[in-house]
Order: C-alpha cells, then structure tokens, then sequence
C-alpha cells in the first residue's frame, strides 16, 4: 500500500477499514501476539548493555 500520497480521507478510510474490517482486525490481532510473544522491550534493553 503505498500511503506517500495519501490524501487525509484516504487516510482515515484505511485506518477505519484495518479497525473495522473482521479479516484485517484477525490478521492485525495475529500480528499482535507474535510481536508481544517476541520479548522486544528485553531483547532492547540487552542490545543497548550490549552497546555499553
């Protein structure tokens, strides 16, 4: 989806359309878990003591 051009209707239409559209909403709650599962605010804090 390219959004460099979006005009601000365009923008919220998709924004509504991830926010209401139940295959969206299923694919954005399954992106959600795998990120949450992923420990990224640890895996953070050790790459920046890493850089220490």
């Amino acid at each position: 989806m390219p959004r460099y051009d979006w005009t601000d209707a365009e923008l919220v239409a998709m924004i509504e359309a991830c926010l209401t559209d139940p295959k969206m909403k299923a694919k954005l709650a399954k992106t959600s878990a795998q990120m949450q599962g992923q420990n990224g605010p640890e895996k953070a804090a050790g790459l920046l003591e890493a850089l220490l």
